[in-house]
């Protein structure tokens, strides 16, 4: 009978021997792993610990045990996570509701300083009807509705509050840590500035609404929508560099804070007398805050330095030098 395996595994007796070992090894893992796969399923189904001890091998028993203590610590942190969210999404709807209601008694309040302060400058101006000239009377009028916007809007509190929040944006530009403006970002079309630098959108996003409300609390309609936000833009230039718009805004900071005492001073007086006529103070206008601007493009810009002949009128004289032969 010839002989079943080949000459060379025949004359290698020991290289025979090892890959047979090798092949019983695989084998036998294989069958052990098929073993531990039935019995974890049938653990699983029965969750009876003598099915894995019956099985002869107590170390499934232990992966077994592990397993589920290990799939039940995960349950039992997923539900205190979910709990501890519950909670917070509560807290933070409590927190909202107070604040809006804060805010809406604040408004309501608002609203009737607004309305008393009213009725008493009705009250002192029909003690001037017979008084006043009709220029006088229209430009009380006028005033009077601006007074109660303002007050109705937070008045000087609200201002100022404004006021400071300019004062922040001004010391992140001065410090130049987020590189807020200047460089390529005056190319960026700010629709997509969010997404190339959030700092930056931030910025020119608070400087842009904080200004035009202020602008509308001091100057009332002087500035159309469309001119206050081409004022903003020139005071808040994102292809300047940083140091140059923290100059700009700050001079716009020191502005406002200018105007919204002209107006504090102008607005006294009128709920005291119920009239501007005999008013000796400013009243804010728009001018000032344009010369603010130009001031500034001007010291970035200076004219350049006359000719001679522009400062003397006269046109240089020419001299000639001869050359002999």
């Amino acid at each position: 009978m010839p002989p079943f395996l080949p000459q060379a595994q025949l004359k290698a007796p020991g290289n025979f021997g090892n890959a047979l070992a090798r092949l019983g090894v695989a084998v036998g893992e294989a069958i052990e792993q098929r073993r531990t796969k039935n019995a974890l399923a049938e653990f699983a189904r029965t969750n009876d610990p003598d099915v894995l001890i019956g099985s002869g091998n107590n170390a499934l028993l232990t992966l077994g045990t592990s397993l589920r203590n290990r799939a039940e610590d995960i349950a039992r942190r997923k539900e205190e996570r979910a709990q501890d969210l519950a909670f917070r999404e509560a807290q933070a709807r409590r927190q909202q509701a107070n604040a809006d209601r804060a805010f809406a008694l604040q408004s309501e309040k608002a609203k009737a300083d607004a309305l008393f302060k009213l009725n008493a400058l009705q009250s002192k101006q029909n003690r001037l009807e017979n008084i006043l000239t009709p220029g006088q009377k229209a430009i009380d009028k006028k005033f009077a509705e601006e007074v109660v916007n303002f007050n109705l809007r937070g008045g000087f509190v609200d201002v100022q509050k404004k006021i400071k929040s300019l004062s922040k944006v001004v010391s992140e530009l001065e410090k130049g840590e987020k590189n807020l403006t200047g460089g390529f970002l005056g190319l960026v079309p700010e629709t997509v500035l969010p997404l190339v630098n959030r700092d930056a959108a931030d910025a020119l996003d608070r400087v842009a609404g904080i200004a035009q409300e202020s602008l509308t609390d001091i100057l009332g309609n002087q500035f159309t929508r469309a001119e206050a936000e081409a004022f903003i833009r020139r005071a808040f230039n994102l292809g300047l560099d940083e140091s140059v718009n923290a100059g700009r805004v700050r001079a716009l900071v020191k502005q406002l804070g200018r105007a919204a005492e002209q107006k504090r001073q102008a607005i006294e007086f009128f709920e005291k007398h119920g009239t501007l006529a005999g008013f000796k103070g400013k009243l804010p206008n728009r001018g000032e805050f344009e010369a603010i601007l130009e001031d500034l493009d001007r010291k970035k810009n200076p004219p350049p330095a006359p000719s001679p002949q522009a400062q003397t009128g006269r046109r240089p004289r020419l001299r000639y030098t001869v050359i002999g032969p």
